[in-house]
Order: C-alpha cells, then sequence, then structure tokens
C-alpha cells in the first residue's frame, strides 16, 4: 500500500511516455552499475518513509531525466540530434526565398547562385474609362463568359433597373470575385474621379507559348444591347502573360510560375528581379536549435524550482543548487557566450538576440555535440538527482560511512528503496 498513492499520481505520465525513451538491456545494465557505483561512495542512512519523501524523490527523479533527455537531443549524431535539422538560407530574402520540402538531406542541391532577369507576369486585361453617373447599360438579363485553357466561366448578372455606369461595373467585378474563376477583378477611378473602369487579372503567371491565359466573351444582353463585356471592355488585354527568366550557376532557366522546386526538395519562391546573384545555401535549423535550448533552460530550471520549495520534505537547497551549477560549470564561459547565463538565484536565462545567433553560427553545435567530453560529463552530473535523489533530503540519521581506503559492500539498492526505481520505469 505505501507506494499505492506514488503508482496512481505517476500512471499517466508512465502511459504517455514515448517508445523512444524505453531502456535497452545495455542501459539497464549501465544505471545499475551506476547506482553500484554510487553506493560504495555513498553514507547508510535511514529516512522515515513519508508519502511525501517518496513523492519528492519521483519528481525529483522525472524532472532530472527531463533535463537528460534534452542533453541527449543537444549532443546525438542521429536524427533525434536538434543539430540534424537543416533550413535553407538566402541572402537576399526580399528577392527570393527557399524551403526544404524533404526530410532526406541527401536529395539537397549543393548551394547555388540563382539572378532573375524576369518575374513571369500575369495577364492582365484594362477595361475604358466610363462616366461613372452616366447609365448606358438597360435593365435587363445579361450573360457573360470568361474562357481558360481548361473551363470554361459563365456569370449572369439581371438588373432590375437601369443602373448608373459605376453600379454597373462594380456588380460586374463582384460577381467575377465570388466565382472560382482564376481571376480577380478590381475597379479603379481616373486621376479625377469622375470615371471608373474595370482591370481584370488572371492568378497564374506565364504561358507555355505566349497565347493568352483567358479571354471574354458575351452571350447574352437585352434588346441587342451593348453586353458587359462589350460595355466594360474588358477583352482588350493590355499584359501578356510572360515567363520568368533567371539563372542558376550561370545557367540560363526560365519557368511559368515565379516558383519551382529542384530535386523534390527544395522550393524555391522569386519577389523580386535582381542585379546580382542571391546565393542559396544550407545551416542547422536555427528555430529547433533554439527549441531545444529553451527546453534545457525549462527543465534545468525545474530541478532549481525544487530547490527553493517550501514544501514537505524539507530539503538540502544549497547541495542542489551547487549540484545543478556543476552540470555547466565547465562551459559556463561558452555558454554566456551564446547568451546563456544564469541569475543569483541560480536560474538558467536565454537571451533570444544572442542565442539565435549562436544557433546560426554553429555555436551551439560546438558545445553539446562536437564537445563529446563536456556532454558527458553534464549528463553524468544530470544523473545524480535521478539515481540518488534521497541525497537532498533533510533530517537524514546517518548509519555509517564508507571507509574510503578499503573496499566495502556495494549495497545497491540504498537509493533504490527511497527513490522507488523499482516501482517504476523511469530510471
Amino acid at each position: 500500500m505505501i507506494y499505492n498513492y506514488l503508482i496512481s499520481d505517476y500512471v499517466n505520465r508512465e502511459n504517455t511516455r514515448s517508445n523512444s525513451f524505453a531502456h535497452k538491456k545495455s542501459e539497464l545494465k549501465k544505471i545499475y552499475g551506476d547506482i553500484v557505483k554510487i553506493s560504495k561512495d555513498t553514507p547508510s542512512y535511514l529516512i522515515h518513509p513519508s508519502i511525501e519523501a517518496q513523492s519528492f524523490a519521483l519528481q525529483l527523479k522525472e524532472s532530472s531525466l527531463g533535463l537528460q533527455n534534452t542533453l541527449i537531443a543537444l549532443k546525438s549524431d542521429g536524427l533525434s540530434s536538434a543539430f540534424s535539422y537543416k533550413e535553407a538560407r538566402s541572402d537576399n530574402e526580399d528577392a527570393v526565398t527557399a524551403t526544404i520540402t524533404t526530410d532526406d538531406y541527401s536529395t539537397l542541391p549543393e548551394p547555388f547562385s540563382l539572378q532573375i532577369n524576369k518575374l513571369a507576369t500575369p495577364q492582365i486585361n484594362t477595361g475604358n474609362y466610363i462616366p461613372r453617373t452616366r447609365s448606358l447599360l438597360p435593365e435587363g438579363n445579361y450573360q457573360f463568359q470568361i474562357q481558360t485553357e481548361d473551363q470554361t466561366y459563365q456569370f449572369n448578372i439581371n438588373f432590375k433597373k437601369k443602373p448608373t455606369n459605376e453600379t454597373a461595373i462594380r456588380h460586374i467585378a463582384q460577381t467575377i470575385n465570388n466565382s472560382s474563376a482564376p481571376i480577380s477583378a478590381q475597379t479603379e477611378l481616373n486621376s479625377s474621379k469622375k470615371e471608373i473602369r474595370l482591370i481584370l487579372q488572371s492568378e497564374c503567371t506565364g504561358t507555355p507559348d505566349g497565347s493568352p491565359i483567358f479571354t471574354c466573351e458575351d452571350l447574352l444582353s437585352p434588346n441587342k444591347s451593348s453586353g458587359c463585356v462589350a460595355f466594360s471592355g474588358i477583352n482588350h488585354t493590355t499584359q501578356l502573360p510572360e515567363n520568368s527568366s533567371f539563372q542558376i550557376n550561370g545557367q540560363q532557366k526560365s519557368t511559368m510560375a515565379n516558383e519551382f522546386t529542384l530535386n523534390n526538395s527544395l522550393h524555391v519562391t522569386f519577389k523580386e528581379e535582381t542585379t546580382k546573384p542571391v546565393q542559396i545555401s544550407f545551416e542547422s535549423d536555427t528555430a529547433k536549435i533554439l527549441d531545444e535550448v529553451n527546453n534545457l533552460a525549462t527543465t534545468y530550471n525545474q530541478l532549481v524550482d525544487f530547490s527553493y520549495s517550501k514544501e514537505e520534505p524539507p530539503r538540502l537547497a544549497s547541495l542542489m543548487l551547487h549540484d545543478l551549477k556543476s552540470i555547466f560549470s565547465s562551459a559556463q564561459s561558452e555558454l554566456e557566450n551564446c547568451g546563456v547565463t544564469f541569475n543569483t538565484k541560480g536560474y538558467m536565462e536565454i537571451s533570444n538576440e544572442l542565442a539565435t545567433e549562436a544557433a546560426r553560427k554553429g555555436q551551439f553545435e560546438s558545445i553539446f555535440r562536437e564537445n563529446k567530453q563536456l556532454s558527458t560529463t553534464a549528463y553524468k552530473q544530470s544523473q545524480t538527482f535521478s539515481l540518488n535523489p534521497m541525497k537532498y533530503i533533510q533530517n537524514k540519521i546517518i548509519v555509517t560511512y564508507p571507509n574510503p581506503a578499503k573496499e566495502h559492500f556495494a549495497n545497491p539498492y540504498m537509493t533504490s528503496i527511497y527513490s522507488g526505481m523499482l516501482f517504476n520505469s523511469y530510471c
């Protein structure tokens, strides 16, 4: 019954733990070996096995494992590493942007230069200016159509009374915009604001053979009067669609749109023409790295919170803070250069501006992944809290100290009894 409270309190966390954190036999064997080693150098003591003490042990262990998992993500070389993700970088994002569309980075092209000589353009039909307040269309039913390469869109408009020219033009524009036709319609006033006209623009750009993307045609008008197309003049093409023109590493290319996909892995979008080449390269994904660095701060600060907690049982705050500080002490100056500092209470703080720049330059990767000794040491020191959480509870009754000069009996279950390691799979 003594562990029923703990098991029910943590069963939800246990059920939702990812399979990626399941231990291998070799890992369990190593953990057992670490417990044996700790027991050889740890005094034997008695603790009243209260619910509060056991709950503290499991919560401290849970937070410690969260810190360890973050350290693993920062130091590993595989796909689980925060540094395994890449992002495309353009040195002129006002002109060109690039986005990686695959998880298989081996399919990405080599870094390349891109110069945009001409953007792809849409088709534009510009109507005639007509007086706003006059009424040139009689009342009645009107039909017209817009024909694209693969589809025809028909429109019906009924004027129950003779409309002003402005009312008619705006009604035609609204009818087109409310349809599924890949055409946008807008109205425009002249400088004196006494005349109005209708302008149509295709959503698509470019053309395979130089022909128009769409055409407009009247189908029906009352009493053989001018139809909507003839009235507005929107069958007058003022700009034919054109393809883009650009160079990749000096080789001439062209597309019908202002975007294309390279190697089925990189999506490139043009925004404006350039006078000199834009460089496209690939770097570690800054956002992913910052997520893990912020996770590091969160999990680390949870442990700092435990040291200051006033809840039962009383704990050795100064000892906890000392051991926490030792985790990153050997890399403190390097972390400060990356915007990671520790305030007077021991909490880890992140300067977003410095951390972003450090992530972009690869400084975090140098600290956590390339410096294997530091990563291993930090991980081992963080294990102190999960392997022997009862170390930080006050009012322990010391039974005996180990003799450092002699080999003594290892009692590997000494820490396990109090931390509940035999009753859950967190370690």
